[in-house]
């Protein structure tokens, strides 16, 4: 099968680029197979590669105004439509490692991330072999920042291939939604569920609101456990250029969309952890099996009076 591997940098994030960019070459051979091909979306028209992409099937979409996150990625899924091809959609704020992509490849029927820093955070520590004592620890934040990263790099590296070293291969755990930092979406679920909706703004939401779609499609969204990749987490956004007041201006767009086509009892659950309105519904396990998700994602619809209808996959039409 095709792949599109997709990324989107704009030009305060542009160092971030830069550096996944480099870690993806150097982690991701699949990449330079002749069926796979690399688009980047300069949203800004302000990138410039600084790191030798020569070998890789690259093509640069530069958008002349900035552009939401939801239109930058069906750009994207479009090309793949027309060429029958997978997506792998990247965050641009990312340090991939040894492997990665591998456990994402061998499945087609379900939507597939890999874990990261900001789901299993890590410690390692320096050990003298003569005292037993620990020199020095490292600890890899949730919230990791690019330096941090470079003062050490092969201890990060380290922290990765011990987790896919302890992580029963091919695992899989199912999710109701998780955020599309890296994603990928099978050429079949892109059949069934299209474009993403670019009515949720700038950015956030879209990637729930896509998930949900699928799950009614019948694919479920899961993380593949045994693939590990750093995540630095808001660089184009929330911990980048964005001020204060935008992001509350942001949040509140797609907030307001999210209830308006799901309801707010589920905006509630999956944004602020908040089971009031599923409780208030009747809805009691809250806690669903694997291949019973659907049918708990139906039961809060069922339930709920103020949810709209979601996006058709042929919306642009």
């Amino acid at each position: 099968m095709n792949t599109i591997f997709g990324m989107i940098t704009t030009k305060a994030s542009g160092v971030y680029t830069v550096n996944a960019l480099r870690s993806f070459i150097q982690f991701t051979p699949e990449a330079f197979d002749s069926s796979a091909k690399f688009i980047l979306i300069d949203n800004d028209n302000s990138f410039y590669a600084s790191v030798d992409t020569k070998d890789l099937n690259i093509s640069i979409i530069r958008n002349q105004e900035p552009k939401g996150f939801a239109h930058n990625v069906n750009q994207i899924i479009v090309k793949a439509l027309e060429t029958r091809a997978s997506l792998v959609m990247m965050n641009n704020d990312l340090e991939f490692s040894q492997g990665w992509f591998g456990p994402l490849s061998y499945n087609n029927l379900s939507i597939l991330s890999p874990l990261s820093n900001q789901q299993v955070p890590y410690v390692v520590s320096n050990v003298a072999l003569t005292t037993q004592k620990v020199i020095e620890t490292l600890v890899c934040h949730a919230q990791l920042n690019l330096d941090e990263y470079l003062s050490f790099p092969s201890a990060y590296q380290f922290m990765a291939l011990s987790h896919v070293r302890n992580i029963e291969k091919g695992l899989h755990i199912p999710q109701i939604v998780l955020p599309y930092f890296c994603i990928k979406i099978p050429h079949s679920i892109l059949q069934a569920t299209g474009l993403f909706d670019e009515r949720y703004g700038q950015g956030g939401g879209e990637d729930y609101d896509y998930s949900l779609r699928a799950l009614l499609a019948g694919f479920e969204t899961r993380y593949a456990a045994d693939s590990y990749i750093f995540h630095f987490g808001g660089k184009s956004s929330w911990d980048g250029p964005e001020s204060a007041e935008q992001r509350e201006v942001r949040e509140s767009k797609f907030k307001q969309h999210f209830i308006k086509v799901w309801g707010k009892p589920l905006l509630n659950f999956l944004l602020h952890e908040d089971s009031t309105d599923l409780l208030k519904l009747g809805i009691t396990d809250l806690n669903p099996q694997p291949g019973q998700i659907r049918d708990f994602l139906l039961q809060i619809l069922n339930a709920s009076a103020d949810k709209g209808e979601p996006l058709s996959k042929d919306w642009r039409n």
